[in-house]
């Protein structure tokens, strides 16, 4: 066996279970900050607020005036020790 893979799997719990939830701290990102404290942040755009979410996993997040469209299907980034590192990395076998 010439590679060894390591991983290290983070649990991250559900969008629907974050207790509060911003906008800015990454760049056209919604973070959600869970119980545990625990910040993940998903990936947004901003949309008007007459827009309605069409699939499943789409949700829309809404301030006083302004409207983001958020896809809570896949973590872009997690909060780990006052530093932001990317939830998936992805790998490609060959050389």
């Amino acid at each position: 066996m010439n590679e060894l893979l390591i991983s290290i799997l983070l649990m991250i719990p559900p969008a629907e279970k974050a207790i509060a939830w911003d906008y800015g701290a990454v760049h056209n990102q919604v973070q959600l900050l869970h119980k545990n404290g625990l910040e993940v942040s998903y990936s947004a755009i901003r949309v008007g607020c007459h827009t309605e979410a069409q699939k499943p996993g789409i949700v829309i997040y809404k301030t006083d005036a302004v409207c983001y469209l958020t896809d809570i299907n896949f973590p872009v980034m997690v909060r780990y020790r006052n530093q932001w590192l990317p939830a998936m990395t992805k790998t490609y076998l060959g050389k």
